[in-house]
């Protein structure tokens, strides 16, 4: 549904005099547009930004069209269309179902909600948008009780080191409540922001996938180095969906010296 109004909005920004002052949206749409269609190389919920700019100009040229005598009897039809459309993607993407519901539900409708592979091979159970949603409270928890098991001297120079930015936003986001430091990782955004958290630590909480891995991690030499403990969410992606969380102790060198190794852009 909403694509009929960004496909407004793009008519509204070309093609009306009022649109004219905010055309340059619509030339900043058009050609990434294009590069995702041709290339299919990455994903277009990265240019989700501009979104929301397409979908209120659309929502101005349809008001306006609608205004007009002989269109006004499709009102009431797209607000029914438009509602009943969010209402029946809304219990998968929301998460106002249960996992295993939601798994149930997704799979009555395949066809409508798409591949669950349908990110480069990346789905788990359910199609990869809400699938990234599931079961993060639950890994933060378990790293929330490593870490707070810890004497608070050791605990105090303890830092949480991550392989993707999905782990560590979770550990930002969701961590607080538990009193965990923010997250330590070298993937995309994070590796700038990390040189600002990587204090004098002792010992790091580092997390491990099959498929993901604080790999510099390994150049340190650590006198203790132990998997304290695994946990599996069939409903994440392949590539996060176990992962191992260890306790390193004592490293031989300082993460600061070896930190430019850590750097993952993607």
């Amino acid at each position: 549904v909403l694509f009929i109004f960004w496909v407004a909005g793009l008519i509204y920004l070309f093609f009306s005099k009022e649109g004219k002052v905010f055309r340059i949206f619509g030339w900043a749409f058009i050609p990434l547009l294009l590069y995702f269609v041709i290339t299919k190389d990455s994903r277009l919920d990265r240019i989700a930004g501009i979104f929301p700019v397409l979908i209120a100009s659309g929502a101005i040229f349809i008001e306006r069209l609608l205004s007009k005598k002989f269109f006004i009897w499709t009102k009431p039809f797209l607000v029914v269309v438009t509602i009943s459309s969010g209402a029946f993607y809304a219990p998968v993407f929301l998460q106002i179902l249960k996992p295993e519901s939601a798994e149930k539900y997704y799979y009555m409708y395949k066809s409508r909600f798409g591949s669950s592979a349908s990110f480069n091979g990346t789905g788990g159970k359910l199609q990869f948008i809400p699938s990234m949603k599931m079961g993060w409270d639950k890994l933060v928890k378990k790293v929330a009780d490593i870490y707070n098991s810890l004497p608070e001297n050791e605990r105090n120079r303890t830092g949480i080191c991550c392989p993707h930015y999905s782990i560590a936003g979770a550990i930002d986001l969701l961590g607080k409540k538990y009193g965990l430091p923010d997250a330590i990782s070298g993937y995309n955004n994070y590796y700038l922001w990390s040189k600002k958290r990587l204090n004098d630590f002792d010992s790091y909480i580092y997390i491990e996938t099959p498929y993901l891995s604080n790999h510099s991690l390994f150049e340190i030499d650590f006198e203790d180095n132990r998997l304290v403990d695994t946990l599996t969410n069939d409903y994440l992606p392949y590539f996060i969906e176990k992962t191992n969380i260890y306790i390193a102790r004592k490293p031989m060198i300082k993460l600061e010296k070896v930190w430019k190794s850590f750097k993952r852009y993607l």
